[in-house]
């Protein structure tokens, strides 16, 4: 591995602690209906079929009184938990939002199946946050790779220097001449770094680094060839 974005990373996990305790506020209110504490197997229904499942909770624990009758004709007879609503009005809104910041490709049942119940706690799921941080590493794999990424690193370092305004980079196209000149080096970053500070020893402009406009032969770019 050569670098792990951890801004990214952490911005990721937090969003996703985030939605981990909004589902266990869920999962508070849903256990105080009286319906029997949710199980593991139902926090997606909790979430994305929230109606359902309690109409089935309730048919469940009340199997004498649905028994021999339409079990959707009693329940809408049947008065409703304070918590109902509003568990309800909740869910929606947050799957809503959720939506809206789901990756592509990806749905709410993929999204919510990377939580669940463990001992009465809402976890994420290890393998995803697993998952999380490999996206935001960066690994090596080839000869090719290794010396473009040398290249990348000195130059980083190069524009990092304090005295970096006298290399004239002003703009893309200065930045492009910039690169063009810096692989014409070694690709050893000591040699490109040393030369980068000889130039500023001696206040030299244009230096090996900086961009020189191409020259053409009428004066002009117009008489260029399309």
């Amino acid at each position: 591995m050569i670098s792990f974005n951890e801004k990214a990373y952490q911005k990721e996990i937090d969003n996703l602690d985030f939605s981990r305790k909004k589902i266990t506020s869920f999962v508070k209110m849903f256990n105080s209906m009286n319906l029997g504490d949710l199980q593991p197997d139902e926090l997606e229904d909790m979430i994305l079929s929230t109606e359902d499942l309690i109409k089935r909770k309730t048919a469940q624990s009340n199997r004498s009184l649905f028994a021999g009758f339409d079990k959707n004709k009693v329940y809408d007879l049947m008065e409703k938990p304070l918590e109902y609503d509003l568990l309800v009005t909740e869910i929606k809104a947050f799957t809503s939002v959720r939506e809206k910041r789901l990756k592509d490709e990806e749905t709410l049942n993929d999204y919510f199946s990377h939580f669940t119940i463990r001992n009465g706690d809402v976890i994420i799921d290890e393998q995803m946050l697993e998952d999380i941080k490999s996206e935001h590493q960066v690994f090596i794999t080839t000869d090719k790779a290794r010396a473009a990424y040398k290249v990348a690193t000195a130059i980083v370092d190069l524009l990092q220097h304090e005295d970096a305004k006298c290399l004239a980079i002003r703009d893309k196209k200065d930045l492009v001449g910039f690169v063009d000149r810096a692989i014409q080096f070694e690709l050893g970053e000591p040699k490109v770094y040393t030369s980068f500070i000889k130039t500023i020893d001696a206040h030299q402009k244009p230096s090996p680094f900086t961009y020189q406009p191409p020259v053409y032969s009428s004066g002009t770019k117009d008489d260029e060839a399309p």
